[in-house]
């Protein structure tokens, strides 16, 4: 049977990796499955998840493609668990010795609605048959008994043409050349096979003495494949090299070696080399091909799961330069010699080794167009130099050029497995110091050249197959590793700088924050980033009113009017200058009317006066109320009057009307009287007594004025109001009403009788009237006397409008009215008793 070049690296791959179970929970965390090898045909593959798996979810979700790209949907069933899900092999069964890859989903959900986060998938070899299609040679001969020789015994195992044993055979049935060949038994554990090379006859007996035979002295056609499993009890033989013991008694899971201070010199250094090397489910599978053996060559096959852990530990100082200039001989550390038996006596003989092999890379790559990247250099082992190219085709556009070189030194251990002479796998192990060089020019977006300079330390774990050296496939990285300890990359190079907003508005009561972020790109990786440079940047302005500070802050002086100007932020970087812009408005500061009413009761009272009130009005009926303050100086005993509006063109308060009034004046009352939605402040002096009033508001809806003068007045206990869309101060019974006619106010006499809704039922109603002459008329007489409970109330209705009266009340119980203000003469009394 043939077996591809590819399945014999994949199965090799498959030695060197530490294998998993089938079993693998894929909802909580997806792990990767390891490559499984020696699969049975038919087998039952069981895929556990971490939760209940909706089985409606995994409809072509779980499939199995071949190494030939032929996709299959395989039967499945959700065990009772409903976390289990058995993959049975496509048609029954899978073929043999092919490579499949089974896959699960991404989308493949529970029940809960959970979903895999990535693709999960698993590759697996199938096993090969074990079978054998065995022609013998012409001359060997089974035989069913035999005897040994007198003080002979049985060797159950040995090498090719080594001496064997001697035995009594009949006489004139065999010949020197022939092989005799025996089954197992008890006599003989393995069976044999022996090929005679001489007959004897002592005391009448014939004596045949054997030696070991080769295999194609024993087969003429061999078509086999067969597995032995090498397990302790078939170690027949063990060589350890000094300084290396087993770590473990019980081999019997694996033979573990441990190399205990493995001191190696190197030009003349002593170095201590500690670790160990692990074999598990050793194997050796025979698979012949050739119907005829002679024709070679054979297939030998080593498996195994090897795990390494080297490290080597100088005792004085690496001698880095001194490796680069005068590279060092190989240098081996053998770890032992293993014997097998297998049937018939056949014997196989494993090796392990550590190899220290110094070598130095010097080369470079370079990438230019869009399809090709090579890779030109040299590599010095063993004191000898060998060419390293490579070519890798890319579907992507190169993004940048570049070209330089980079210097390794330092030793090399390897891992051998073989078979006899023949080299199956080495495991190279490479660590060291690395020097490296790099100039790369960006095409993809013309950002220009740059250099990087990296030295450090580096791992390096590579498999190398010798029998593939003339495919001029043998080595395969494994895995590898760098640590930069001194790094000058010059390769971050600049996109742009900007602002992080496109405009800026800015007051002068107010600090505002700009901030300035450069993108980068990584040249090497194509990676871009940003990062704050608000700090690291010069910045200059259009106007000189606004001010930037280092870390950013704006400030500007205090603007009467709007205007516009910018910021520029300047970043040099590589010997080059970047800018960013940034529009800035500034607005004047606002003064909302709360702040302002609390300035003008501060700072903004005049000299010579202090502050009585100050109060918000609609008066032009504009959004922003204008505020009217009153000012009082007592020196001059008067009051200013003083409006302010809101200006919106330069966002200021200005005042826009101002009076003054005799006395200390105040707020009387406010309301709208024109019937729109303007309102209107009466403020007079001495409300209550000989008051005087002004009204002020608005006409055209833009200035303010005084609508109503009436500050030369003076009514008598009066006190203006504004009541039902009219304006009115009375005095006593009567005063006067100022009614809006739409474009002046109306000034007419008017009664101050109580409202009808004030006066109940059971009240006192007192009727009058005054002529010119002082008489009063009323519907009671003078001195009359009104029995009254708690609860009633007397109300005087004033008639006729004329002269003015007053009306006093006596703690005694009595009311008089007094016509004139002043005239007791014509006065009328009444007195008021209370029944309880």
């Amino acid at each position: 049977m043939k077996v591809s070049i590819e399945k014999i690296i994949v199965i090799l791959l498959a030695c060197i990796i530490i294998s998993v179970s089938d079993d693998t929970k894929v909802f909580a965390d997806t792990l990767e499955f390891d490559v499984q090898t020696d699969v049975p045909v038919d087998k039952v593959w069981q895929i556990t998840f971490s939760s209940f798996v909706s089985k409606e979810s995994l409809h072509n979700k779980i499939f199995v493609t071949d190494e030939d790209g032929n996709t299959y949907n395989p039967n499945y069933v959700v065990e009772k668990d409903g976390t289990t899900v058995s993959v049975l092999p496509p048609n029954d069964q899978y073929d043999a010795g092919k490579m499949y890859t089974l896959n699960v989903s991404s989308d493949t959900k529970s029940v809960y609605d959970e979903i895999l986060e990535q693709d999960a998938t698993m590759t697996f070899m199938t096993s090969e048959p074990s079978y054998a299609n065995i022609v013998v040679n012409k001359n060997v001969l089974d035989v069913s008994s035999i005897e040994l020789a007198s003080g002979e015994v049985y060797i159950p195992f040995g090498e090719p043409e080594q001496q064997a044993e001697t035995f009594i055979v009949p006489k004139n049935i065999y010949s020197i050349g022939d092989i005799i060949k025996m089954e197992p038994n008890d006599e003989f554990t393995s069976g044999f096979m022996r090929k005679i090379v001489s007959i004897e006859e002592h005391n009448g007996q014939v004596h045949a003495k054997t030696i070991f035979p080769t295999l194609d002295e024993v087969f003429s056609e061999l078509d086999m494949n067969t597995t032995f499993a090498l397990t302790s009890d078939r170690l027949v033989k063990m060589e350890l090299e000094d300084r290396v013991v087993l770590a473990s008694n019980d081999i019997s899971q694996g033979w573990e070696f441990g190399l205990i201070d493995y001191l190696s010199t190197i030009e003349g250094q002593a170095y201590g080399v500690t670790g160990s090397i692990k074999l598990d489910a050793l194997s050796f599978t025979m698979d012949f091909d050739k119907r005829k053996i002679t024709t070679g060559p054979h297939q030998f096959k080593i498996d195994a799961i090897v795990t390494s852990s080297l490290s080597i530990e100088p005792q004085v100082k690496l001698p880095l330069q001194k490796l680069y200039k005068q590279l060092l001989p190989k240098d081996e550390i053998n770890l032992g010699t293993f014997t097998y038996v297998l049937p018939y006596g056949f014997t196989v003989q494993l090796h392990a080794g550590v190899t220290v092999r110094p070598s130095i890379m010097v080369g470079g790559t370079m990438a230019y167009t869009n399809t090709t990247e090579f890779t030109l250099g040299a590599l010095y082992e063993n004191k000898n130099f060998k060419g390293i190219k490579k070519f890798d085709n890319r579907n992507d556009f190169a993004k940048t050029i570049v070209g330089g070189g980079k210097v390794e030194v330092g030793p090399r251990f390897t891992v051998e497995a073989g078979f006899l002479t023949l080299g199956i796998a080495n495991m190279h192990n490479d660590f060291g110091a690395y020097a490296k060089i790099e100039q790369h020019y960006d095409i993809e977006d013309n950002l220009g050249a740059c250099l990087v300079r990296e030295a450090g330390v580096f791992y390096k774990m590579s498999l190398e197959i010798p029998p593939l050296k003339k495919f001029k496939v043998s080595s395969f990285p494994l895995a590898g590793t760098e640590l930069p300890l001194i790094t000058k990359n010059e390769c971050q190079l600049v996109e742009k700088i900007a602002f992080t907003n496109q405009t800026l508005t800015a007051t002068s009561d107010e600090v505002e924050q700009v901030q300035v972020k450069v993108n980068w790109k990584d040249v090497v990786t194509a990676q871009t980033s940003k990062m704050d440079i608000t700090e690291l940047v010069e910045y200059t302005t259009s106007d000189d009113r606004i001010r930037v500070s280092k870390t950013g802050k704006v400030s500007v002086e205090e603007a009467a009017q709007p205007y516009t100007a910018t910021i520029t932020a300047m970043y040099q970087y590589n010997n080059k200058t970047y800018t960013a812009l940034i529009n800035v408005k500034v607005e004047p500061e606002v003064v909302t009317a709360s702040d302002f009413i609390e300035y003008l009761k501060s700072d903004g009272v005049p000299k010579g006066y202090s502050v009585i009130e100050v109060n918000e009005y609609a008066l032009t009926g504009q959004k922003t109320k204008e505020i009217i303050a009153l000012f009082y100086n007592e020196y001059e005993e008067q009051t200013l009057v003083q409006a302010y509006s809101y200006d919106t063109n330069t966002a200021q308060w200005q005042p826009t009307y101002s009076t003054y009034l005799s006395g200390n004046a105040k707020f009387y009352d406010s309301g709208s009287v024109m019937n729109n939605v303007r309102e209107q402040v009466i403020i007079g002096v001495n409300p209550g007594q000989s008051a005087s009033f002004i009204l002020l508001g608005s006409k055209d809806g833009k200035s303010i004025q005084m609508l109503i003068d009436e500050s030369s007045s003076y009514y008598y206990h009066g006190y203006p109001q504004i009541k039902n869309n009219t304006v009115r101060v009375c005095e006593s019974s009567q005063g006067k009403q100022f009614t809006w006619n739409g474009s002046s106010f109306k000034k007419e006499d008017v009664l101050c009788n109580p409202e009808a809704s004030e006066i109940k039922p059971d009240d006192i109603v007192i009727r009058y009237s005054i002529d010119e002459d002082g008489n009063i008329t009323s519907n009671y007489p003078n001195e009359h006397v009104f029995l009254i409970n708690d609860v009633q109330k007397i109300h005087f209705i004033r008639e006729n409008i004329g002269m003015i009266e007053r009306i006093l009340t006596y703690d005694y119980g009595a009311y008089q009215i007094i016509p004139d203000l002043y005239n007791f003469e014509q006065a009328y009394i009444y007195y008021i008793e209370y029944i309880h």
